[in-house]
């Protein structure tokens, strides 16, 4: 299978990765290859994840990556990542 990014989580990449870098670019560049790293597993593993538990709808699954979530869901033949959060980040619910 493969593995896309959506917009969103392409920009919550850069974002994570902007923050670290204001402290240690070497640190924010580790965390980015970690961060894709572990999302070039669902090519492989797609369903490993496990279904998102603020909102407990099956299609959206997340993987844990340090203080990470990596959110995503199967969409015919390709896996679509939907957001990359950091996990103290306080979900909405709207």
């Amino acid at each position: 299978m493969r593995v896309y990014f959506t917009p969103s989580a392409r920009e919550s990449l850069r974002d994570i990765s902007q923050y670290i870098g204001r402290i240690s670019p070497d640190a924010a560049r580790r965390t980015r290859v970690r961060l894709i790293r572990r999302v070039r597993q669902l090519a492989d593993f797609p369903e490993s994840g496990r279904m998102v538990p603020e909102y407990e709808v099956q299609a959206v699954r997340e993987l844990i990556e340090g203080s990470y979530r990596i959110w995503y869901r199967i969409k015919d033949a390709r896996i679509e990542v939907l957001a990359v959060l950091h996990g103290a980040r306080q979900i909405r619910d709207d």
